[in-house]
């Protein structure tokens, strides 16, 4: 029953990972005109935000077809590489107009901090402990 329930979960984690990604993939590229708060800094960031979307969404579809613990480890970090330019192409390039931009920079660099952390733990795990790579 407990791998049954897995079994599920996998499927949606993978129906809603690749149906979000897909929907703020479309609604980023098509409405951020629209947003007051988006400065001309921002088609710079676009390409790294859509990159890391797409790593996102291929991750979730190899991790459906190929379901191995190494898999998983592989993609989550291959994901944070991604999220990890993104968050630098976002600090490096501001593409917001708040009068806050401080504390969000702060945030930028807290959760990049972590990020690096994550993927370090998971390349360790994944490559040095070989009850992971099962």
């Amino acid at each position: 029953m407990d791998r049954n329930n897995n079994y599920i979960g996998s499927i949606f984690e993978v129906f809603f990972g690749i149906f979000f990604s897909v929907l703020f993939l479309y609604l980023v590229n098509t409405y951020y005109t629209n947003a007051t708060f988006l400065n001309d800094n921002f088609n710079i960031v676009l390409p790294f935000l859509n990159l890391s979307l797409i790593v996102g969404l291929i991750s979730h579809i190899v991790n459906f077809l190929i379901r191995t613990r190494f898999v998983k480890k592989l993609s989550v970090i291959v994901n944070n590489l991604a999220f990890l330019l993104l968050l630098f192409q976002t600090y490096m390039f501001f593409p917001f107009d708040f009068s806050w931009s401080g504390i969000i920079k702060i945030l930028i660099v807290l959760v990049g901090i972590g990020v690096t952390i994550g993927t370090f733990v998971e390349t360790i795990q994944l490559f040095l402990i070989p009850s992971f790579r099962k």
